[in-house]
């Protein structure tokens, strides 16, 4: 702020000073007047501007008078934040990365216990896709742990068993809204915010960033009892980067949420990092479904894979659907396993390819007909 008052004064200081270069008076013709007497030295020192001279020495100009400089005014104080969603701002975000940190630790009859959340959530438009990871812990043993993708109308799942082992799970559906949303744990978690008060700006993971204070009196988090917590929102895009929080009283994320529910103090951290960066998200190996790839009726509707069986609609009547996948199949290299089972409104076939079998059945509904294929291992 205080620059731009003093460039506008020492503009005009800089034009009337190119102005008394340009058009000094002309000098009076010499006469035979005696010569002045010399300027005291104190008068020489004062700076004159350059005299213009036609056929002769010319008399100095009067000094310009100096323009009065306004005096500086300080920079407005930064207004108190207000968000009604912590979420403003990262649906214009084309890709992000987000971890959120939580603990909550609480005593009750001497023993204390400890609860841990991590959770981190990747996120690209072009192409659509989303990453989760998900992990738990309570008391030092996790409790769990899981990995979720949605990429295009398919999510798989990896889960992480009681033994250490891990459980893959592909689902896909046709219906748009069937599927994981970006930011299931976003900051609209953590409510709103009125009130949060300036402290300064920084840079938080390379974003240039407002830092905010509160506590539970500026928050709607009045129920997990005495807060302190820091907000930063991005400078440009005005989207929250980071919330960090300290709690002591409800046990909020973990339990009932109010302070008499249970006693204890909590922490968590938010992050987001890499905003419209490169991010790439890719289906985990060996997770695909085995139905995948085989046959479909071009008019196939409300089409939902679940793990290796796939279930859809179509208008075909049962008869021309059993046509199709003795057809259809064979041309794609499955071996028909018995003889196809028959009867009004029902019919079920078998196939075999390498160490795999497809049991697909073929029941009437409506005009149409509804299809469901299984892939096995045999």
């Amino acid at each position: 702020m205080r620059r731009h008052s003093i460039v506008a004064p020492m503009a005009a200081l800089v034009l009337l000073a190119l102005s008394a270069c340009g058009g000094g008076k002309p000098a009076s013709t010499p006469t035979t007047e005696p010569a002045a007497a010399p300027t005291q030295a104190s008068e020489q020192a004062k700076p004159t501007a350059t005299p213009q001279s036609v056929g002769g020495a010319a008399e100095p100009t009067e000094e310009p008078e100096p323009t009065a400089v306004p005096e500086p005014t300080s920079a407005p104080e930064e207004a108190d934040l207000l968000l009604d969603s912590r979420a403003t701002g990262l649906d214009q975000l084309k890709s992000y990365a987000v971890n959120w940190k939580s603990k909550w630790e609480t005593t009750e009859d001497g023993k204390t216990q400890q609860f841990t959340w991590d959770w981190l959530e990747e996120y690209t438009a072009d192409p659509q896709a989303l990453h989760y990871i998900w992990k738990t812990n309570e008391d030092g043993v996790e409790k769990t742990g899981m990995e979720i993708w949605q990429i295009g109308d398919t999510m798989y799942m990896v889960s992480t068993e009681a033994d250490g082992s891990t459980n893959c799970t592909s689902f896909s559906s046709s219906d748009p809204d069937s599927g994981l949303k970006k930011g299931t744990f976003s900051p609209s978690t953590l409510g709103s915010l009125s009130g949060a008060k300036f402290i300064g700006t920084e840079n938080v993971n390379g974003i240039a960033t407002k830092h905010y204070a509160y506590d539970e009196k500026t928050s709607s988090l009045a129920g997990f009892g005495k807060v302190s917590g820091e907000t930063w929102v991005a400078i440009d895009g005005g989207y929250v980067v980071k919330d960090m929080l300290n709690w002591e009283g409800g046990a909020g994320l973990f339990g009932g949420g109010t302070a008499t529910s249970e006693s204890g103090k909590g922490t968590w951290a938010w992050e987001l990092s890499n905003p419209n960066g490169a991010i790439t998200i890719t289906p985990p190996e060996g997770c695909e479904s085995a139905a995948k790839g085989l046959p479909i009726l071009p008019d196939a509707a409300d089409k939902t894979t679940m793990g290796d069986v796939t279930i859809y609609k179509t208008a075909s009547t049962p008869a021309d659907v059993l046509a199709f996948y003795q057809k259809e199949m064979a041309a794609a290299g499955w071996k028909p396993s018995g003889e196809p089972t028959s009867m009004e409104g029902f019919s079920a076939l078998e196939f075999a390819k390498d160490s795999q079998k497809a049991s697909i059945t073929i029941t009437s509904e409506g005009e149409g007909s509804q299809v469901m294929i299984n892939v096995t291992k045999e």
